[in-house]
């Protein structure tokens, strides 16, 4: 089982910061459901003030195929390209095994 995490930061001109972090949050997890190889998914838009970013995605798939046809999933990219990429910026992500119960703190 792997773990997709990808994290953003709003861009600084971005008006009503909130509304756009709620459809982001809407439009990730409807994923859930559509693109086949998603396990699970998660969006985190409430950061702590000492965070570098403001919204967190969590998906887990079974392997590095399965990463690979979420990635280029029609679904998954219209929700990039319409509803993350126009609104966010420095990107981050990390990708590692974990064991099947889906917790990350025993991916040993």
């Amino acid at each position: 089982m792997l773990e997709h995490i990808v994290m953003w930061q709003m861009n600084d001109d971005l008006e009503n910061v909130e509304i756009v972090k709620n459809l982001i949050k809407e439009r990730v997890e409807a994923l859930d459901g559509v693109v086949p190889d998603v396990r699970k998914i998660e969006v985190m838009k409430d950061m702590a003030e000492t965070s570098t970013h403001d919204i967190a995605i969590f998906v887990h798939v079974e392997d590095e195929k399965a990463l690979e046809r979420y990635l280029r999933h029609e679904a998954h990219v219209e929700v990039s390209e319409k509803f993350i990429k126009p609104y966010t910026k420095n990107r981050v992500c990390i990708d590692f095994k974990i064991k099947p119960s889906g917790n990350r703190f025993y991916n040993q």
